[in-house]
């Protein structure tokens, strides 16, 4: 992990975001789906260290929290911060686009949506180049499909890589996303396990 500067109101603010405003829907709870995170001791320390470090990995299990976690701390740092532009990458566009239920960006747009109304920005939804733009800081979010290519010529301020371990080109995803945050950005790479392959080998540093 290599540091990237944070401070206390940095934390704070990340912090409201999380407690008061960030919500999740949880389809195993259909009495009342839609939930502000729970208070778990671990959360918070991720917070810590996303804010803190600018390459990080996280191996997480189907209920860790931590894909909508971090989907909610980019899109935080969408709507706080000017001119950001952020990727969220999946195995398939599908599954981290606006289209499908779940999807990285779908859960962005519904986060946005439960903001009460008095503290919700202005966000255009751009289905065909698959992104969000909140115009008040001129910042995007966009998703893109695990070809290794995808961040050619971008430069980006976050990258959220989800399942790394099911893509078919982790290794090449990874060489190719870090130029696009060099000297600035941020990358957060996320998946369940899958063999000790190439994600399993940089999250224990075996290589």
């Amino acid at each position: 992990m290599q540091d990237a500067a944070s401070n206390g109101d940095e934390e704070e603010s990340l912090w409201i975001w999380n407690h008061i405003f960030a919500k999740s829907i949880d389809p195993k709870r259909p009495d009342c789906p839609i939930q502000p995170f729970p208070n778990y001791g671990y959360l918070e320390e991720a917070d810590r260290i996303w804010l803190r470090h600018r390459f990080t990995l996280w191996a997480k299990s189907r209920r860790l929290f931590f894909t909508w976690r971090f989907v909610g701390n980019y899109l935080w740092d969408t709507i706080t911060h000017r001119a950001r532009y952020t990727f969220f990458q999946s195995r398939e566009l599908s599954d981290a686009g606006l289209d499908a239920d779940y999807a990285l960006l779908w859960r962005a747009y519904f986060m946005w949506e439960q903001l009460p109304k008095c503290v919700r920005p202005k966000c255009e939804v751009r289905k065909k180049l698959q992104l969000l733009r909140f115009p008040h800081t001129g910042s995007v979010i966009r998703a893109v499909s695990a070809d290794f290519d995808a961040f050619r010529t971008f430069g980006s301020t976050g990258i959220l890589m989800d399942e790394v371990a099911m893509q078919p080109h982790p290794e090449l995803a990874f060489v190719a996303a870090r130029p696009a945050v060099e000297d600035f950005g941020k990358l957060t790479g996320v998946s369940t396990p899958n063999g000790q392959n190439y994600f399993y080998r940089a999250v224990f540093n075996a290589e």
